[in-house]
């Protein structure tokens, strides 16, 4: 019972912190929306849903506090006592959190619009038919998958140094090549280096959800790897 409250404890901090700088990222973001909104005089610019917007910079976002989360706050946590299985336990349901949270709260801004302005446009690569909340959820787990390899890249380089850590790197790269993939994204082309896909016609969204979840239990599986047994840096 003792490691469970630990796992949640480390659960509820960590998603505490990452939605705090998650509200200075999204309020960023939007700032620079409605901006842009006004003064870029482009249809499908200004036709462009908030949740559309973000999206790619969320990737972003979520790659870099992935990466940052190991330095952060695994040291932190074992120096404290928490065991290197329950910081990986409550920093796994932390990413879910931050995941969901950040795409739903853009979602609930992409409904408002619609309904002010019905001319707006929630882009999605699920298909043009798709509901607003499946679109959600497909951003949501594809987000979570950059933090993922932010993470795995993190793990490598504090466990391993310069050189493993170039590793983790390619492993990132290519889990999130095999991620966009999946989806039918803009980002598929190193893909074409390693695998026939100019025929490819997509997946059905209920695959790639699946196939997604597999791909994060892998990641996730080698993360836990990685920092199962690492050596804690104390300064």
């Amino acid at each position: 019972m003792a490691n469970n409250n630990q796992s949640v404890k480390v659960a509820v901090d960590m998603s505490f912190l990452q939605l705090i700088w998650s509200a200075w990222f999204m309020s960023f973001v939007f700032t620079a929306y409605l901006i842009l909104q006004r003064v870029v005089d482009n249809e499908r610019v200004n036709e462009q849903s908030f949740l559309t917007f973000i999206y790619g910079p969320s990737k972003i976002y979520m790659l870099v506090i992935g990466i940052i989360s190991v330095y952060a706050f695994l040291t932190f946590y074992v120096k404290n006592g928490v065991t290197r299985r329950d910081y990986f336990k409550g920093a796994a349901v932390s990413s879910v959190v931050v995941s969901l949270v950040l795409m739903t709260i853009a979602g609930i801004i992409a409904a408002i619009e619609q309904v002010i302005d019905p001319d707006i446009v929630t882009s999605s690569f699920v298909g043009p038919d798709a509901s607003l909340l499946v679109t959600v959820l497909a951003f949501s787990i594809n987000i979570l998958a950059s933090y993922t390899a932010g993470w795995l890249i993190g793990a490598g380089f504090y466990r391993f140094g310069g050189m493993g850590g170039m590793l983790y790197i390619f492993a990132s790269i290519l889990i999130l090549s095999l991620l966009d993939f999946l989806w039918e994204s803009e980002l598929k082309e190193p893909l074409k280096f390693l695998l026939d896909i100019s025929h490819h016609h997509g997946f059905s969204a209920t695959t790639s959800f699946i196939l997604t979840a597999g791909l994060l239990a892998v990641t996730l599986w080698i993360i836990k790897s990685t920092t199962k047994r690492v050596q804690i840096k104390l300064k």
